[in-house]
């Protein structure tokens, strides 16, 4: 009888362990590596995936309106907006992610990925520029179909250039696994 319930008592105690274990990780509790690891690098996806959005979003604008121009249909500004807006919104979420990239570098003191970072700012910024100058060219009641596809095209230069470098920091920060 003792001896089942020393069983009974060992896995009880192995059973708390174990699940107090999963409640310390789930409540954000993390080794000292864990930050730079994790955190980074899913900040580093989430600024890439907003990155291509906002590069996706472009291309279907710019590809509307330059249908629409070799139609000679009108662009229509509510759907221009609508996209102008979503790739607003994109371009604002990009730069969180980037914002949150540059504290786990600064916390690393790592020169390079913020030399890095700076560039890839620079270019979002570039960005966000023509974005509101797009937003600016669909707020009206009529459209020009040559001022989107401008817009867009200076938004896809910028953001390709920024997406280049942010895989370049990928790059080396896998190389250095």
């Amino acid at each position: 009888m003792k001896y089942v319930n020393l069983k009974w008592i060992a896995a009880t105690i192995v059973a708390v362990v174990v699940v107090g274990g999963a409640f310390v990780a789930a409540a954000g509790v993390r080794d000292a590596g864990s930050k730079i690891r994790g955190d980074f690098t899913s900040f580093h996806r989430s600024a890439s995936r907003n990155m291509s959005t906002s590069r996706n979003t472009s291309r279907d604008v710019r590809s509307y309106a330059r249908s629409n121009q070799r139609s000679n249909q009108t662009v229509t500004p509510a759907i221009a907006r609508a996209h102008a807006e979503e790739l607003g919104q994109s371009v604002k979420l990009t730069q969180k992610y980037l914002a949150e990239e540059r504290k786990v570098a600064e916390a690393q003191k790592d020169k390079e990925i913020l030399a890095k970072l700076d560039q890839v700012d620079k270019y979002v910024a570039q960005e966000a520029a023509a974005q509101a100058k797009l937003l600016k060219e669909c707020s009206g009641d009529k459209v020009d179909a040559a001022g989107v596809v401008e817009c867009c095209e200076q938004c896809e230069v910028a953001i390709d250039k920024a997406i280049e470098l942010h895989d370049e920091i990928a790059a080396g920060l896998e190389d250095t696994k």
